[in-house]
């Protein structure tokens, strides 16, 4: 259990590391091949992947598989036990549906708003994954946040996007991301 924030903390950073460094990718890759080469990259990643799990030869664990409905009743007593897991599952999920108009929105933004071609888009959802993932780094080498310091975290989350919302300023809203 100690070991649960810094483990989620990880894993979002991993994710992550795709949000800050594919966008660029993809700016540089529409900006000098064309959208087409961009997708066909992108469809190319995905291949490396696939073919890589088809190579990795993994032993029998012994562990058995447990069905749908046991793992259901288990989520529900580890709820029932620890509360502050609900909780924090309904905060990442707000927060997840809250920061999509992120990369959903600044295709707006990088156009119509700063007035630059459609690849810097790539620039502003880079720096909004770059962000999270320093916000991964940082909160995975401290404890366990209460509820008083991830209300504080969120705020910050939101003043952030506020900030990017409101400005007219391209590089005020990168920082912001």
């Amino acid at each position: 259990p100690e070991n649960l924030g810094p483990a989620v903390a990880i894993n979002i950073v991993a994710l992550n590391v795709a949000r800050a460094v594919g966008p660029v990718i993809g700016a540089f890759i529409v900006s000098r091949f064309g959208i087409a080469a961009a997708f066909g990259l992108n469809s190319l990643s995905f291949l490396v992947f696939a073919v890589s799990l088809l190579v990795i030869k993994t032993r029998a664990s012994g562990i058995k598989t447990i069905g749908l409905k046991i793992r259901i009743m288990d989520t529900a007593r580890s709820l029932k036990t620890r509360p502050q897991i609900g909780v924090l599952f309904v905060v990442g999920t707000c927060a997840s549906m809250a920061i999509d108009p992120v990369t959903t929105l600044t295709p707006g933004f990088a156009t119509e708003v700063f007035h630059r071609s459609d690849t810097v888009v790539g620039w502003l959802v880079g720096s909004f994954g770059l962000g999270a993932v320093t916000a991964g780094i940082w909160i995975s080498r401290l404890p366990i946040a209460s509820y008083a310091l991830l209300s504080k975290r969120m705020v910050l989350l939101n003043l952030s996007l506020l900030v990017f919302g409101f400005s007219s300023s391209f590089y005020l809203s990168v920082i912001a991301l």
